[in-house]
């Protein structure tokens, strides 16, 4: 707003200046003078707007943290795999993850093997009541939903509990008991992949991805997606099932 009102203000003061000088110019050369100050003038002007909206959206995405878009998940998986190998703390946030856990069992494995990584799981827990509408919705077998969360559970514990303990990281499960699902998210470290569930039951359709980084802004999209994530843990929205 300040630089606007300066902008104006030299406007003013220049328009006032060629006004003074006026009789020191024939009429021809005034008139050529003023022409190519007011376009000069005009593309000043319009710069100073356009890079004033090109900051401000700068400023705005900075803030959240945003710095990357993906129109599908599967674009992300790569990136997600060199980071799993690098990174100390892994939260991932999913409905029951069998899909991901098939793709990266190497990794997730190698993950778990190292001693002061820190890991969190949190999947649908199956007496959530939301979790028949999905299965419905998107044409899933009765039972086929408890079963994937099953084999995830049972899976992960089993991965954690087959390394010895002295080298092993921490790695706690909790279950999704109460909400609908309208995102799943992967936290690596000061990053997070978050993905806001498709609305189509066409199984075509993939969901899309943002990529963001934790910022020093409180609402930015990685401490809104753990403040969120730690009031569901107080309300035993989220219930802790390992270690038990």
């Amino acid at each position: 707003m300040h630089g606007f009102l300066l902008c104006c203000f030299f406007a003013v003061l220049f328009a006032g200046l060629l006004n003074l000088f006026k009789d020191c110019f024939s009429e021809e050369i005034f008139g050529i003078i003023t022409n190519v100050s007011i376009a000069l003038a005009a593309s000043i002007f319009v710069s100073f707007l356009w890079n004033k909206v090109i900051f401000d959206a700068t400023k705005h995405y900075k803030k959240s943290g945003i710095l990357d878009y993906f129109d599908d998940f599967s674009k992300v998986e790569q990136k997600l795999k060199k980071e799993f190998r690098n990174c100390k703390n892994i939260e991932i946030f999913f409905m029951y993850g069998s899909t991901f856990l098939n793709s990266n069992s190497s990794l997730i494995k190698e993950a778990l093997a190292k001693k002061n990584n820190v890991i969190t799981f949190m999947l649908a827990d199956k007496e959530n009541p939301f979790l028949k509408s999905y299965q419905n919705y998107w044409e899933y077998p009765p039972g086929r939903f408890e079963e994937l969360i099953d084999t995830t559970v049972t899976n992960l514990i089993k991965w954690h509990q087959d390394i010895p303990s002295h080298e092993r990281a921490q790695l706690f499960i909790y279950k999704y008991t109460k909400g609908c699902f309208t995102y799943s998210y992967y936290k690596i470290d000061d990053k997070i992949y978050f993905v806001p569930n498709k609305a189509v039951s066409e199984k075509t359709f993939k969901p899309i991805t943002v990529f963001a980084r934790k910022t020093t802004d409180s609402n930015c999209l990685y401490q809104r997606v753990t403040r969120e994530k730690d009031a569901m843990i107080s309300t035993n929205e989220l219930s802790q099932i390992y270690p038990t």
